[in-house]
C-alpha cells in the first residue's frame, strides 16, 4: 500500500545510489523492479518500507553482549527493526560501542583503533543481510563474547557453492537485493567481501576468522585478542577503552567537553546523520552520545529533524 511507502528512505537510498534527481520516482521504482502492477516486490518492502517487520517480522537483526565466553549471562541486548541500511548502521554502531578502542600516540595527533579490523565486521555484517534466508523466522545475531564476535544469519550456502568457493565465488540467494545493495555500494558483485575480511584480519596480526555453514545457518567467528596482548611492542599507548556495558568512562579516556566539543564540530561539518550513525563515525557508545547530544541540545545549539519513533537526524541551529 502507499501508505507503507517511505518515502524519506527512498530519498536515502536515491542520494547513495546517485538517482538523477529529476527522474520520476514511480519510474525509478519499477526500473529497479521493487515496483510491479501488483505492489512493492519484497526487495522493495525490506527497503523502502515505513516499518520492514509488518511485512517481515524476521528481517529484524538482534545484537547481543554476554559476560565471559558462554550465553549464559547478558549484560547488554537490542533488536533492530529497521530497513537494510538502518539495520546495518545500527550493528555496526552496536559493535564499535562494545569493542575496545586503543588511543595510540605516533608523534602526532592520537590514532584510534578498533580491536578488530571494521572493514572486516563490516563485511560480515552485510554478508549476513545479503545472504539471510528471508523464509526463516530467525533473526541475524550479532554477539559479542569475551573473546570472539560472531555474526549469524539464518540459511546456509546456496545450493550448489561450498565453503572452499568463498572469496572466489559470488552467488547471492537474494539476487534483487543483493543488486539493490550494490547500487549503494555496500556490497559488490565479484564475490570478494569474504576475501576482504580474510585479508583485513591478516592485516591486524589475528587469527583467520572462524566460517561455518550448514543446511540452516551460516556464521563469521572473529577471535578477540586477550586485552593485555592488544598493543603491539614497541608502540606507544595512550589508554585503552572497554565499553564492557556500553558505556565510556567519560573525563577518563575521553573528557566531556572535549568530546561535546567534537560532536558539535562533527554534526556542523555532516548534518543529517541519525544518532547511530554518528556513533558509529566518530566510534563513540550510543548512551555516552546521547548524554553529549542532551548537552548541547539544552544549551540550544543542535536540534532534532523529524520524528524519534519513525527516524530523525541531528543539525547545527543556525546563528
Amino acid at each position: 500500500m502507499r501508505s507503507d511507502f517511505d518515502p524519506r528512505k527512498y530519498a536515502a537510498f536515491s542520494r547513495a545510489a546517485r538517482i538523477p534527481r529529476n527522474l520520476k520516482q514511480e519510474d525509478v521504482l519499477k526500473n529497479l523492479q521493487v515496483l510491479t502492477e501488483e505492489g512493492m516486490t519484497n526487495a522493495g518492502a525490506l527497503l523502502f518500507s515505513k516499518q520492514a517487520p509488518k511485512f517481515f517480522l524476521q528481517a529484524s537483526l538482534t545484537c547481543a553482549l554476554f559476560q565471559g565466553t558462554t550465553k549464559t549471562k547478558i549484560l547488554d541486548q537490542a533488536t533492530f527493526q529497521g530497513n537494510i541500511a538502518e539495520n546495518y548502521d545500527d550493528a555496526m554502531s552496536y559493535l564499535l560501542s562494545h569493542l575496545n578502542t586503543e588511543y595510540v600516540i605516533k608523534g602526532g595527533p592520537r590514532e584510534e583503533i578498533l580491536e578488530l579490523p571494521e572493514e572486516a565486521l563490516r563485511e560480515g555484517v552485510l554478508n549476513a543481510i545479503a545472504h539471510r534466508d528471508y523464509r526463516s523466522t530467525a533473526y541475524i545475531q550479532v554477539h559479542v563474547f569475551h573473546d570472539r564476535v560472531e555474526i549469524v544469519n539464518p540459511g546456509g550456502l546456496v545450493s550448489g557453492l561450498k565453503l572452499k568457493d568463498l572469496g572466489r565465488v559470488s552467488r547471492p540467494r537474494n539476487l534483487l537485493l543483493f543488486s539493490l545493495m550494490a547500487r549503494m555500494d555496500l556490497v559488490e558483485h565479484i564475490g570478494s567481501g569474504i576475501k576482504r575480511i580474510r585479508e583485513a584480519v591478516r592485516a591486524y596480526g589475528l587469527e583467520p576468522p572462524l566460517i561455518e555453514a550448514d543446511a540452516d545457518w551460516f556464521s563469521i567467528t572473529f577471535r578477540r585478542k586477550p586485552q593485555h596482548e592488544a598493543i603491539e611492542k614497541g608502540r606507544p599507548r595512550v589508554d585503552l577503552v572497554t565499553p564492557s556495558n556500553g558505556d565510556q568512562i567519560e573525563g577518563v579516556h575521553e573528557g566531556v567537553h572535549e568530546g561535546v566539543a567534537r560532536l558539535l564540530e562533527f554534526i556542523r561539518t555532516n548534518p543529517g546523520r541519525r544518532t547511530p550513525q554518528i556513533s558509529r563515525a566518530m566510534r563513540v557508545p550510543v548512551k555516552t552520545l546521547e548524554r553529549w547530544l542532551r548537552r548541547l541540545r539544552e544549551e540550544g545549539k543542535i536540534e532534532f529533524r523529524g520524528s524519534p519513533k519513525t527516524g530523525g537526524y541531528w543539525e547545527t541551529k543556525e546563528k
